[in-house]
């Protein structure tokens, strides 16, 4: 059984010059031999006893072979230099033979990534709480390629994924296919999620390798709520009140409407391309909050005798709704009214009735 002296995998980008100093033991009259074990050849391709390598142009000795040196030189390293190198020394009278082995990996940064077959950036619509699997696919790399998932740019837990290395279709490389499972709620609507291709040959890149999606999540509105008013709140005749509606729009865009005794005073659709919209009427608004979605559609009410008891009412439309989600507030003013004479002479005496709206 012949000593074995092992020496680690070396890994190198192509087109770089290898340098790989083997075993110093040889003596100045032994022979040394180098064999290159590849993939497609793994009983190995003998390079030669000769310091020239001949057959291999980009092959050479280096070092002073009277000392021991044999160190084998590849000149622009392709991937068909990937594979174990030996090194083996044949046996004299007096020492038996000797061999030592290094592996080459040769990096191949990966050629691709996608996610789903999506374009970057790509807009994908699911249903809330429906199961949804995100396939990153990073391929024709090597050694095999890994991937790590974000949301909005934060690193989600690699527990959440499984990655699946298969081979490439083109020869020594493998690509890696990385499933994300989710249940996408509300809060992920718009979210971002991309994958990004961990590899040796991108270490240090000034460049990543990313693709991404974004998430339109279907969800129905929330109830919406009234601000500005509450019922049994009591208004002085004359006093203004702005009455806000609060909607969560939902997804896909709610339609929101204002009604006053059953009969609409004005309606407005979230449109995200705006972050505010003014109606034709002037006095009705929303207010379109980046990230929230939510509606503020605004009714200005004038206290009048005409507006005690008035209900104002606050309705949402959605196409995921059968019916419109609602919410309403029931003013009350207060209000009086002075009867008498209009004018009076001098030194009379006079009476004055008010009349209020307090039983």
């Amino acid at each position: 059984m012949p000593n074995l002296r092992s020496v680690g995998p070396t890994r190198l980008p192509p087109d770089r010059a290898l340098r790989r100093a083997l075993p110093s033991s040889a003596g100045a009259r032994q022979s040394v031999l180098v064999q290159i074990n590849r993939e497609e050849n793994p009983n190995g391709d003998v390079v030669g006893f000769v310091r020239d390598v001949p057959g291999y142009p980009r092959y050479k000795y280096a070092g002073d072979g009277a000392k021991g040196e044999h160190h084998l030189v590849i000149k622009g390293v392709t991937l068909q230099d990937d594979g174990e190198y030996q090194c083996q020394v044949g046996p004299t009278s007096n020492a038996s033979a000797i061999w030592a082995a290094a592996n080459l990996t040769v990096l191949v940064s990966p050629g691709s990534i996608s996610i789903g077959g999506l374009g970057d950036g790509e807009k994908l619509e699911v249903k809330a709480g429906q199961r949804l699997t995100l396939d990153c696919v990073v391929r024709d790399a090597r050694p095999a390629p890994s991937v790590t998932w974000y949301r909005s740019g934060l690193r989600l837990d690699s527990a959440l994924h499984e990655e699946k290395v298969f081979r490439s279709s083109q020869g020594r490389r493998w690509s890696v296919r990385s499933s994300l499972r989710l249940i996408p709620s509300s809060e992920d609507d718009e979210r971002q999620y991309s994958c990004r291709a961990l590899h040796p040959a991108l270490e240090g890149s000034p460049t990543s390798l990313v693709a991404s999606v974004v998430l339109s999540v279907l969800h129905p509105p929330r109830l919406p709520e009234i601000l500005g008013y509450r019922t049994g709140e009591v208004l002085m005749e004359g006093e203004r009140r702005l009455l806000t509606c609060m909607a969560d729009s939902g997804n896909p865009r709610s339609v929101v409407e204002w009604k006053r005794h059953g009969r609409p005073t004005g309606m407005v659709q979230d449109d995200p391309g705006w972050k505010m919209t003014l109606t034709p009427s002037g006095g009705y608004f929303y207010d379109h909050q980046e990230g929230r979605h939510i509606l503020n559609m605004t009714q200005e009410v004038t206290a009048t005798r005409q507006e005690d008891s008035a209900v104002y009412e606050c309705r949402v439309y959605s196409k995921l709704l059968m019916l419109p989600l609602s919410a309403n507030v029931t003013l009350t003013v207060h209000y009086g009214t002075l009867y008498g004479p209009l004018t009076v002479a001098p030194g009379l005496v006079f009476s004055i009735t008010c009349i209020t709206s307090l039983v």
